[in-house]
């Protein structure tokens, strides 16, 4: 596994943050019932064994050791595993007692938004969107439906400026010994890009094997989203994943051209965990999210947000859609992205599965967003 380097902060980093007076709080529930914490919490920990811990970190007027960070997470686990080994047998008594726990030991903060700040003065100020790991059936050779590399990042860096069409459509990487896999959806291959990672199952003789793939760099070429073209065109009515794959499978024909006005391109490295988040942490599906690093620049904060997201369920099956439905979790800020921008702006990690694919592509939603720091 690349080791992922964690950035030395000199001096004290500052969050864009407010704290939040006692009478505001909120009451904290975990639509999981706290189920996967431990797992997020747990990653993060370790990660903090190899971090230098050595600066200091504002919220609000409040400035906090870096160590703090991590004490807070400590003491949210033991909060978690009381509150596990409470419920269900104390039902409502045990998440009173973790509001209770809270209140007593963290200090809590907020976004704090000025005139120019999006939804600035706005109720549920929050921008949150989705993002998630997908899962494809690939093969080891160039055989048969699958045809379309996956690769390796070249130490040449002429061969790693080369452009998605001259990759994808003219072979610039073949027989360069670069080759991880071969894939047999170019428009799987170009999620897989967006999202930064994925799960295969590698096709060996009659098994599938279980492989995951992680970022290890880019192009360095701009990355367009291919529907922005596609919608200019005419050619799709929004720029849902369904409109998308529906239009490339019925005109293979424009794919090239498509794909062309994206010429960002992705490389990845062999991982045996989930995919990593910006300092190669495993993310947690449910429990991971990715802020503005302008803004977020030390990971490893444990936030609180309430907004609302697809049902797993649909009540029509004619119907691709499905209804929202209101929800709030804890989670641990462990990534950060390009299109992530703002002070009240949280990616949220789902995972994997076709839930986790359909939330990525319909979540946008407001809400809110906390911090929570050990006093």
């Amino acid at each position: 596994m690349i080791a992922f380097a964690c950035p030395t902060f000199a001096g004290t980093v500052v969050t864009p943050t407010e704290k939040v007076p006692n009478s505001q709080w909120p009451f904290f529930t975990d639509d999981l019932n706290f189920v996967g914490l431990k797992t997020v919490l747990t990653r993060q920990l370790n990660r903090f064994k190899t971090v230098n811990l050595n600066g200091t970190i504002q919220y609000g007027a409040d400035q906090y050791p870096l160590t703090k960070v991590r004490d807070s997470l400590s003491r949210f686990l033991a909060i978690v595993e009381q509150y596990q080994a409470c419920s269900p047998a104390g039902g409502v008594k045990c998440i009173e007692w973790v509001n209770r726990e809270l209140r007593r030991r963290f200090n809590l903060y907020q976004p704090h938004l000025v005139p120019g700040d999006p939804h600035y003065g706005e109720n549920d100020p929050a921008f949150f969107t989705a993002y998630y790991t997908p899962l494809m059936t690939v093969s080891k050779t160039r055989i048969g439906v699958f045809q379309h590399g996956i690769y390796a990042l070249p130490r040449s860096l002429a061969l790693k400026q080369k452009s998605r069409d001259q990759i994808d459509f003219h072979d610039a990487l073949e027989n360069r010994g670069l080759d991880l896999f071969y894939g047999s959806d170019l428009f799987n291959l170009y999620l897989m890009q967006v999202e930064g990672g994925g799960h295969l199952l590698v096709k060996d003789g009659n098994k599938l094997v279980s492989q995951y793939i992680s970022y290890a760099g880019q192009n360095g070429l701009p990355f367009r989203f291919i529907e922005t073209y596609m919608m200019k065109k005419g050619w799709i009515p929004d720029g849902s994943i369904t409109a998308q794959r529906r239009f490339l499978k019925a005109h293979p024909e424009l794919q090239e051209q498509i794909f062309s006005t994206c010429p960002a391109y992705v490389y990845y490295r062999l991982s045996n965990t989930p995919p990593a988040g910006s300092e190669g942490i495993p993310l947690t599906g449910n429990r991971s999210i990715a802020t503005d690093h302008n803004y977020y620049p030390f990971k490893g904060g444990l936030a609180f947000i309430s907004s609302t997201r697809p049902s797993e369920t649909q009540p029509d099956p004619s119907s691709d859609a499905r209804p929202f439905m209101a929800f709030s979790r804890f989670y641990v800020d462990q990534d950060t992205g390009g299109a992530i921008r703002g002070k009240a702006r949280a990616d949220l990690y789902f995972g994997e599965g076709d839930y986790a694919e359909y939330t990525s592509d319909t979540e946008a939603e407001r809400g809110t967003i906390y911090f929570l720091m050990l006093k």
